[in-house]
């Protein structure tokens, strides 16, 4: 939390959202519009939190994901 804004940390627990996209991901969903529509989120604020994930938590398998 360095500049103001809140930055998700490996030690915090994940929501419900995102614990859904991690376990679509899981699940082979590669596709954002898919993957949004299936954790019931429009497809900029999936691809906000994705990135996230992968750059907090190590989820190497969201890089794949194609839009």
């Amino acid at each position: 939390m360095s500049n103001g804004r809140h930055t998700l940390r490996a030690f915090e627990p994940l929501g419900r959202i995102d614990e859904a996209i991690i376990d679509e991901l899981r699940h082979n969903v590669r596709h954002l519009q898919k993957l949004a529509s299936l954790v019931h989120l429009s497809q900029r604020p999936c691809q906000q939190r994705v990135r996230k994930l992968d750059k907090t938590r190590g989820e190497r398998k969201t890089a794949l994901l194609t839009e």
